[in-house]
């Protein structure tokens, strides 16, 4: 009776196949749970940048909240492909950064607030943020703290400041001048050997404000956010 029973349990596996959970080898699946840890902890922090709750990401990007949950907290185990691009093209991303399989550029920190800019690196961090464009170790991030460069950047906007880019004219930028102790954030005009600074917003005086030695260029704008919603 054993005999014929173990002979149907061998006709009954080459008929319908070992299920497929008995092909992964251990490290298999120390890999595909490190991408999906991967996947969890670049997440998070583009919530954490974004200002997002679990509730919202899934609301904005369309997906129910209980799949955006086990995604956040890595107990997916097996994304689904329509759910982690949805979620890749919110942040203007690629599903392969999203994954951890491309980089995806960090920034060091964001000082906290803009008295501490002319300090930087050395002086307080507020968060860290993340962001896909090339920037060099000296880069750091700011919110947008008034109206003066509006409407091309409102208030909030999150700008992404690169310390060691050469400024050119028309770039957007980040000074300090002499006589003041908040940076300001200006568009640069450059008129021959003399360099000035402008706002944006048309309610404001439109007046060229020439820079002198003494004012110090602190980094240049390299990508901005603006959080509509």
């Amino acid at each position: 009776m054993r005999i014929a029973q173990a002979f149907m349990y061998i006709l009954f596996v080459f008929i319908i196949g070992i299920p497929k959970l008995c092909i992964f080898s251990t490290n298999d699946y120390t890999y595909y749970m490190k991408k999906v840890s991967k996947i969890s902890e670049i997440l998070s922090q583009l919530m954490f940048e974004h200002k997002l709750k679990i509730t919202e990401l899934a609301r904005r990007v369309d997906l129910p909240q209980p799949t955006v949950h086990r995604i956040v907290n890595g107990t997916s185990p097996n994304p689904h492909h329509t759910s982690v691009k949805r979620l890749a093209d919110y942040f203007d991303i690629t599903i392969a950064q999203l994954r951890g399989e491309e980089p995806l550029e960090s920034l060091q920190s964001t000082p906290d607030g803009w008295t501490h800019v002319k300090f930087w690196p050395t002086d307080s961090i507020a968060e860290r943020t993340l962001t896909d464009v090339s920037i060099s170790e000296n880069s750091f991030a700011i919110y947008v703290n008034d109206s003066s460069m509006e409407p091309l950047f409102p208030r909030e906007a999150l700008l992404i400041v690169d310390g060691d880019k050469l400024a050119n004219d028309r770039d957007y930028l980040i000074v300090k001048l002499h006589k003041s102790e908040t940076p300001l954030f200006r568009q640069l005009i450059v008129d021959g050997n003399v360099h000035y600074i402008k706002s944006l917003n048309p309610d404001l005086e439109q007046k060229l404000f020439p820079l002198t030695d003494k004012d110090e260029i602190l980094g240049v704008v390299v990508q901005s956010r603006i959080d509509w919603a």
